[in-house]
């Protein structure tokens, strides 16, 4: 776990926080090619602005990551970048050896995050990427959250007033593993994806903003791509409302290319608001809207 304040933390609160990072790097990599763990959460790679997990009732709020202008002494969008790398054998199933990314944590159970900012630079460029190199199942990449997943029984998650700007989003990975069953990555603008394994788990993303940015997902072989402004995807019979979200003025692509054969359906997808509502997933979107906004997706295939 890495994160620009903690690495993770389980049932606490943060609050009036800012993080100005100039010319900075944060960044994880996980490393492993002894042989495959199967254990959930080994060698997975968390990554975020902020932090890498938060869990267990914990709450992030009035959060801001920029850079700070010592001349002029005032805030800035920042000139630091974030990065995750998975370089590890997965280990055959959800949850291992994969990555989360996202501009304040990479991923979120149980957790609240409100009124956070991550202001990108308007004049130089700044990112916040994910990479998958080991044939992962899965990889999360977003400007507030990588991923949001159940903690237990009843524990949602929400994200509230939240905002992002000037900022490179996104995400590639190469799969060439066909034993895996249907492997993808998800980047999204504010949120990766919500996977909730229960619609008793609810996920609330409202009044949250992407500006100026560029989303973008590259899969390469047998593995599927999304990307969405808001947040790429939601299933594993996940219950999510959108409302009040705005986006402006952003780029969002998907690209899946592939030279390999497979009985697995490979998909690209990309959407203003959310690229994927998965099987048995209740969403509801209201009061939203995407404005001035490039949106492609597309499958090269050569075989």
């Amino acid at each position: 776990h890495t994160g620009g304040f903690i690495g993770y933390a389980n049932a606490s609160t943060f609050s009036n926080i800012g993080l100005y990072f100039n010319n900075s790097l944060i960044k994880t990599e996980s490393l492993s090619y002894e042989g495959r763990n199967t254990a959930t959460d080994t060698n997975s790679a968390f990554c975020g602005g902020f932090a890498g997990e938060l869990y267990g009732n914990s709450r992030l709020s009035n959060i801001m990551f920029a850079s700070y202008d010592e001349t002029d002494f005032k805030i800035i969008g920042t000139t630091s970048n974030l990065e995750s790398i998975q370089n590890t054998i997965p280990g055959g199933g959800d949850y291992k050896g994969e990555n989360y990314i996202g501009g304040m944590v990479g991923r979120i159970k149980h957790t609240v995050i409100e009124n956070c900012t991550f202001k990108g630079s308007e004049t130089t460029k700044n990112f916040i990427k994910m990479s998958g190199h080991e044939s992962p199942d899965s990889a999360f990449c977003g400007g507030i959250v990588g991923l949001i997943q159940k903690n237990s029984q009843n524990s949602d998650s929400n994200i509230i007033n939240c905002e992002v700007s000037n900022t490179d989003i996104s995400g590639n990975a190469t799969c060439i593993d066909l034993g895996i069953g249907n492997p993808d990555i998800y980047i999204g603008g504010i949120v990766g994806a919500a996977y909730m394994h229960g619609t008793n788990n609810k996920v609330t993303i409202s009044d949250c903003r992407l500006y100026y940015s560029t989303v973008y997902a590259l899969g390469n072989e047998v593995i599927a791509t999304y990307a969405g402004g808001i947040i790429a995807g939601a299933t594993w019979e996940s219950s999510l409302e959108i409302s009040d979200c705005y986006v402006f003025e952003c780029d969002i692509e998907s690209i899946t290319s592939t030279t390999i054969q497979d009985d697995n359906v490979i998909e690209s997808s990309s959407a203003g608001i959310i690229a994927l509502v998965g099987a048995n997933t209740n969403i509801t979107i209201s009061n939203s809207v995407v404005i001035d906004t490039s949106i492609e997706a597309n499958v090269q295939s050569t075989f």
